[in-house]
């Protein structure tokens, strides 16, 4: 996992990791799980934010790697 911070709260009301919510620190997942929406083609997305903070080539890495 890339070193971003990414956070993506779906449910305001718990912090399961069961539920939608997702916390990134410094490329590492504390809490809840990855589905299409986080990491796909979306603005906002795993893959958007690494391609913008860190460069394509961390975004191929980021690819490559998955």
């Amino acid at each position: 996992m890339p070193k971003i911070n990414y956070r993506k709260r779906e449910n305001k009301l718990t912090a399961c990791p069961k539920d939608q919510n997702v916390l990134i620190k410094n490329g590492e997942l504390l809490c809840g799980f990855l589905t299409k929406n986080h990491v796909g083609a979306v603005g906002g997305g795993l893959v958007h934010i690494t391609w913008r903070d860190l460069g394509p080539e961390a975004c191929k890495m980021f690819f490559s790697n998955t």
